[in-house]
C-alpha cells in the first residue's frame, strides 16, 4: 500500500511528499533515496545526487558521479584558465595579444 503512493509520488516528482512518507516509514529509504539522486543528476545538482546514493547506500554510483565530476574538472580546467586571464585583460589587450 505504502510503496505504491510513494511510487506514485516519485513518479510525479512529488519530493516532499515522498519525503514525508519516509520520515513515517523509514523502511522505504531507498525506494526515495535512490530515484531522488537520479532526478538530482538530471537538475545537474550533482553534489546533493552524491549524497542521496550514500543515503540510499548506492556507494558506488555516488563514487562513480565523483569520478565523473573530477574527469570534467581536470578537462576543462584550462579553458577556465584562459578565461579567467582573459577576463583580467582589457578589450584593447585582447587585440594586441593576437599581434605576433
Amino acid at each position: 500500500m505504502f510503496r505504491s503512493i510513494l511510487s506514485l509520488h516519485i513518479d510525479m516528482k512529488q519530493w516532499d511528499d515522498a519525503f514525508a512518507m519516509k520520515t513515517l516509514h523509514p523502511e522505504l529509504d531507498i525506494d526515495v533515496y535512490s530515484p531522488y539522486a537520479e532526478w538530482l543528476v538530471s537538475q545537474a545538482q550533482y553534489e546533493k545526487a552524491r549524497q542521496a546514493y550514500r543515503q540510499a547506500g548506492n556507494y558506488e554510483c555516488s563514487m562513480r558521479l565523483l569520478g565523473q565530476l573530477t574527469s570534467n574538472a581536470v578537462r576543462i580546467f584550462p579553458f577556465i584558465l584562459v578565461a579567467c586571464v582573459v577576463n583580467q585583460l582589457q578589450p584593447s589587450e585582447l587585440f594586441l595579444s593576437a599581434v605576433p
